[in-house]
């Protein structure tokens, strides 16, 4: 995981307490710690430094404990085009404006493109993970993925100042989410 690039379109993140509840606020990316910063890709080894401050990673733009954030979907990244095959999923498309929120790619060998009408991309490291015997006997460690989980921002109810999640009687839910995979070649 840590080879992986991360690319997130995110014009923001949900701040978060000591209890990794958020409080409301919606810090810009580059706010305080650079660590947070992924609007340009960046090697997750460059903040996921195991011990920072001893393997080149300065201390305060470091995220030792791993990465448990939603990042806001900029609003203003591209849409995905429809495939072009007309049905449903064109209609989806159109309809919902699924927007680039985020690229992982492993470099030299492959990416994904996570496109989606939700408002927010939660980023989480694996930080917990440490499983002996997973499915199959396979041993899950910590930092062992990298998860992208499209959503509405974490505790929205309880956060007067983020976008309602309260479903009225009549009232339609939607929302789409769309994975791109393709090769890639090494660009450094």
């Amino acid at each position: 995981m840590y080879d992986h690039r991360l690319q997130l379109h995110a014009s923001g993140y949900v701040d978060v307490d000591s209890r990794a509840i958020p409080n409301g606020t919606i810090l810009p990316p580059d706010c305080g710690r650079g660590a947070m910063d992924f609007t340009s890709p960046r090697m997750l080894r460059e903040v996921m430094c195991p011990r920072p401050g001893i393997e080149g990673v300065p201390v305060e733009a470091s995220l030792p404990n791993g990465i448990d954030h939603c990042y806001v979907v900029d609003e203003s990244s591209s849409e995905l085009t429809p495939p072009g095959h007309g049905g449903a999923l064109d209609a989806l498309v159109e309809h919902l404006g699924p927007r680039l929120g985020a690229r992982l790619e492993i470099p030299g060998s492959r990416s994904m493109e996570v496109y989606t009408s939700y408002p927010g991309i939660q980023v989480y490291t694996g930080n917990f993970l440490d499983i002996e015997a997973g499915r199959d006997g396979k041993h899950f460690s910590r930092h062992g993925a990298v998860c992208l989980e499209t959503q509405h921002f974490p505790d929205a109810p309880n956060q007067p100042s983020f976008p309602s999640t309260v479903l009225r009687p009549g009232e339609v839910y939607e929302h789409l989410t769309v994975h791109r995979f393709s090769q890639v070649s090494d660009r450094g």
